[in-house]
């Protein structure tokens, strides 16, 4: 698995399952402010995006094409991602 962690600096990263841990690689979106929270996950036929606020709110999406579009921009973020959590507002 692999999980890109968009948050706000001073949000604790939750801490994975040790069952999980050796499976999951985790990257930050160091540079970019998103104003939303909520998770988005992506498998071969069917994605979902869930809001957790003002409440929680889930869609899913059955579609081939949706998640192969959703996965392209999860990679575009990847790349650009980085492998350390960098608190900007500290400088």
């Amino acid at each position: 698995y692999r999980m890109l962690y968009v948050c706000d600096p001073k949000v604790r990263i939750p801490t994975l399952p040790e069952d999980v841990r050796d499976r999951v690689e985790m990257r930050f979106a160091n540079q970019i402010s998103f104003d939303f929270d909520g998770e988005i996950g992506i498998l071969d036929r069917l994605s979902y995006v869930a809001s957790a606020e003002p409440i929680v709110q889930i869609s899913v999406i059955e579609s081939e094409g949706l998640s192969r579009l959703l996965r392209a921009q999860f990679e575009l973020s990847w790349q650009q991602s980085s492998q350390k959590r960098v608190d900007f507002s500290a400088q």
